[in-house]
C-alpha cells in the first residue's frame, strides 16, 4: 500500500513540474511576444519623421510594459510553488506588485491609449485608417499619411494593400490618390473575383 501511495506522490509531483514547465514556456513567449512587438512600436513612432507612406501603431502595446512584471511575477511564483519555497510574505509581496502593475497598467492605457498617441500621429500628419486595421482587440492600428490610402475598398485586401505601400516606400516613392485608388479598387475587385470561384 505505501508503494503505490509513493508511486501516487511521484506521478503527481511529475504532472504537477510537466504544467510548471508548460506554463513557464507560454509565459515566457508572451513576455518576448510582447518586447518584441512594443519593440517594434516605439520603432515605429521613431521613424515618423521619415515620412513613412503608414504606420502601424496601437494604443494598447506600450501600456503592456506595465503588464510584464505580473507576467514574471507569475512565471517566478509558479515556479517556487512547485519547489515548496512559496512562503506568505512572498505571496503577499507578489500580489501587491501585480495590483500595482495593473494600475499602472490602466493609468497608461488611458494617458497613452486616450491622449497620446492620437494626437501624436494627427500632429505629424497621420489619420487612424479603419479599413486598414484588422478587426481583433490587439491587432495593431493602421495609421495613413494620405487619407486616399485608406479606402473602405481596402477592408478585404489590407494586407495587400499594405504590401503594396511596402514596395512603393522601399521605391521612394509616393503614390498620388487617384494612383492609390485605381490600384486599391484593382486589389479589391480581384478578391471579389476569388470568391465568386468558391
Amino acid at each position: 500500500m505505501t508503494c503505490i501511495n509513493t508511486d501516487i506522490v511521484t506521478q503527481q509531483k511529475k504532472s504537477g513540474w510537466l504544467s510548471t514547465i508548460f506554463l513557464v514556456f507560454i509565459f515566457s513567449a508572451v513576455i518576448v511576444y510582447l518586447l518584441l512587438e512594443i519593440t517594434f512600436s516605439v520603432k515605429q513612432l521613431v521613424s515618423i519623421d521619415e515620412a513613412p507612406l503608414y504606420l502601424v501603431g496601437s494604443h494598447n502595446l506600450i501600456p503592456l510594459v506595465f503588464l510584464i512584471p505580473s507576467v514574471l511575477l507569475l512565471t517566478v511564483g509558479l515556479i517556487m510553488v512547485e519547489l515548496q519555497k512559496m512562503t506568505t510574505e512572498l505571496y503577499n509581496l507578489s500580489y501587491k506588485l501585480i495590483f500595482t502593475s495593473l494600475i499602472a497598467f490602466i493609468l497608461a492605457r488611458i494617458l497613452y491609449g486616450g491622449f497620446f498617441i492620437d494626437s501624436y500621429m494627427s500632429n505629424h500628419g497621420y489619420s487612424y485608417c479603419n479599413p486598414l486595421t484588422s478587426v481583433s482587440v490587439l491587432s495593431p492600428e493602421i495609421w495613413v499619411s494620405d487619407p486616399a490610402y485608406c479606402l473602405e475598398d481596402s477592408r478585404n485586401v489590407s494586407g495587400e494593400v499594405q504590401d503594396w505601400l511596402d514596395a512603393k516606400m522601399a521605391a521612394g516613392e509616393r503614390p498620388t490618390a487617384e494612383e492609390a485608388e485605381q490600384h486599391i479598387k484593382q486589389l479589391a475587385q480581384a478578391y471579389q473575383a476569388r470568391l465568386k470561384r468558391f
